[in-house]
């Protein structure tokens, strides 16, 4: 196949089944009523539309970008990074053929090109990185996050100016355009992905969360600290996780990185909300098992510092031990 294929050729590769299911994911009326030429001309005009284009680019992480431009000006490439290709593949951007080869359109890496000398889109691509850098650290260290408090944190820590309509129109743009947004603009919040399905199925029980949290205030780490929090997964290793590793692996006989699989497992837990029995019973599941009768009393003694020692979004990032004794931290507001 040649390497300097464009949009349509690639099109017409697909049955007519496949483009019908790509009209359906991109939302193209009366899809059912053309056919495979219409359905095609329908899908270049959408899928090569410029300012849908550079929406779809500023939707898209740093990591998705910096392999798009790595692979850009190749012809074909091989299939090596499925995440990637998985992603922009659903976008329209990239097209896999039966010889295992990622193809770009031509029409796409013009566009892309162009996008890529545009000063004034490169500036608001670098401001919407923060925003989403930052909204997805909030909602992970707080699962809902005031928009007040919001602007006043980028304000604190980037000096960046910037006013209420700006970020929601990102939140809009980003739910819009990318399948997964991971955050979300509601009712004068910015909320996480599960946040969002609780609001959708229970409002009261949202109002609960919102009522928990209401007379606590922010927890706000320094700038790395905070940041850390934009891994969903990141692992606060305090004195309290140290600790239980190092218990585990004298007790159990097992590794660091083995004791570190079960505390990583154990804070994120809490973190999503479980309560101590629930933790310590799938712990349990997951083959965390003590010979002797003192070494479950000792765990059950350090698991209680553990969990006391773990930021919680319901407390707005604070620990219940510092909740608890209300102890003053730098930098809370």
């Amino acid at each position: 196949m040649r390497t300097d294929i464009r949009l349509e050729e690639i099109l017409q590769l697909q049955t007519k089944k496949e483009l019908e299911d790509m009209a359906v994911r991109k939302a193209i009326p009366d899809y059912s009523k053309l056919n495979k030429e219409e359905l095609i001309q329908k899908l270049c005009q959408y899928i090569l539309n410029p300012s849908t284009i550079g929406l779809k680019v500023l939707v898209s992480t740093q990591s998705e970008i910096e392999w798009l431009k790595k692979n850009l000006e190749k012809e074909a490439f091989e299939l090596d990074d499925y995440d990637n290709v998985d992603y922009w593949q659903d976008i329209g951007f990239v097209y896999v053929t039966m010889d295992n080869k990622v193809h770009i359109p031509v029409e796409i890496k013009k566009i892309l090109l162009e996008l890529r000398e545009d000063r004034e889109k490169n500036i608001r691509k670098n401001r919407t990185n923060i925003i989403s850098q930052y909204a997805m650290a909030c909602t992970n260290l707080y699962n809902v996050v005031d928009l007040d408090m919001f602007i006043e944190i980028l304000k604190e820590q980037m000096e960046l100016i910037i006013d209420e309509d700006e970020i929601i129109w990102w939140c809009t743009i980003r739910e819009n355009y990318r399948k997964y947004p991971m955050y979300y603009f509601r009712e004068g919040y910015i909320i996480s992905e599960n946040y969002s399905k609780i609001l959708s199925d229970d409002r009261e029980e949202f109002r609960d969360i919102l009522e928990i949290q209401a007379d606590k205030p922010y927890y706000i780490p320094n700038k790395e600290e905070l940041l850390a929090y934009t891994d969903l997964c990141y692992i606060d290793r305090n004195s309290a996780y140290i600790d239980m590793v190092e218990f585990l692996c004298e007790n159990l006989k097992i590794t660091v990185e083995e004791a570190e699989i079960y505390c990583s497992d154990m804070q994120l837990l809490i973190r999503d909300g479980g309560i101590p029995s629930e933790v310590v019973n799938e712990c349990i599941k997951n083959g965390l098992e003590f010979l002797e009768e003192e070494h479950i009393n000792s765990f059950m003694i350090r698991f209680e510092g553990f969990y006391n020692h773990t930021r919680m979004p319901e407390n707005r990032g604070y620990t219940p031990f510092e909740i608890k004794n209300g102890i003053h931290i730098e930098g809370i507001l």
